[in-house]
């Protein structure tokens, strides 16, 4: 017998679970969701500072749970604490498809406003649930970092040449290989 539990969230999360999971989500330890939300089912949070955010959440996520995980295991613990971490992990999973589709499709020369028109369509979003502007931004500010992160230089590079010298060096250890480039330099 599965017992529904219902978390609030946000009206785009919402929109994205409901593409993801079109028959509705069984709590399970297969998925990375699965666990996540698991774990945070089992924890009591009494922390009352999310309770604002969470009233602003319009919809609600029904999460299937089994007999056993409910009653024995304890994944019944829904507070606002855990419902503000539910929607930050999606969220946080949102932003990673997003950033995969926008480089995938600007691969292929398609323009970043489109790509990410592309994005909001997939999942049907529209501007009262998160912005366009708010998404573009998001990808820049994740395009300066991969960049940023791209270019740093590795500690040994700047001794790379005095290594490569040394190599040389033990590599002409033998005097018969000292003599024999020795002769080829002259």
């Amino acid at each position: 017998m599965q017992l529904p539990i219902e978390i609030p969230v946000k009206s785009h999360v919402s929109k994205f679970l409901a593409e993801k999971f079109p028959r509705g989500f069984r709590l399970n330890k297969r998925t990375h969701l699965g666990i996540a939300l698991f774990s945070m089912l089992r924890r009591e949070n009494i922390d009352s500072q999310f309770d604002s955010f969470v009233a602003g959440y319009p919809c609600v996520f029904k999460v299937n749970v089994g007999e056993h995980s409910f009653f024995e295991r304890g994944c019944r613990n829904v507070s606002s604490e855990t419902a503000h971490q539910f929607n930050t992990l999606v969220q946080d999973l949102i932003e990673a498809e997003m950033f995969g589709i926008i480089e995938f499709l600007e691969m292929f020369g398609v323009e970043q406003k489109q790509a990410i028109e592309v994005f909001m369509a997939k999942y049907g979003f529209d501007e009262t649930d998160v912005k366009f502007d708010a998404l573009k931004k998001a990808y820049q500010r994740y395009w300066a970092k991969k960049n940023k992160a791209g270019k740093k230089r590795l500690k040994g590079v700047d001794f790379l040449p005095f290594l490569f010298t040394l190599q040389t060096v033990k590599a002409l250890d033998s005097r018969y290989l000292q003599k024999k480039v020795a002769k080829m330099a002259a």
